[in-house]
């Protein structure tokens, strides 16, 4: 039960840090199109001026059902929550076992 545990933890753990890299990357992207705005054509600087107006106002968050943001803060909460519910197996077990 405890490695079946480690184990689910781990893989939150590790998708909850690829959803963080994701968002870290999408905020580099809009630095990416500011510098690419420079251009001569006026035509593109536009489009892109238009565009980079509509990402100035949207911050980039990955929601679960838009309940819940998902990032790297959440780690300490899964993991705590893991380690409460093993705790509760535990003594459920233990009292099971003394009053045998």
């Amino acid at each position: 039960m405890l490695i079946w545990s480690a184990t689910i933890l781990t893989k939150i753990m590790l998708v909850i840090v690829q959803i963080e890299k994701t968002v870290l990357s999408a905020n580099r992207v809009k630095q990416t199109i500011v510098k690419s705005s420079m251009t001569k054509d006026k035509l593109v600087k536009r489009e892109i001026n238009m565009f980079l107006l509509q990402l100035l106002h949207q911050k980039i968050n990955i929601s679960g059902a838009k309940l819940f943001v998902i990032n790297t803060r959440m780690i300490p909460y899964f993991f705590s929550r893991g380690i409460q519910y093993l705790l509760l197996l535990y003594q459920a077990h233990f009292i099971a076992k003394i009053n045998n």
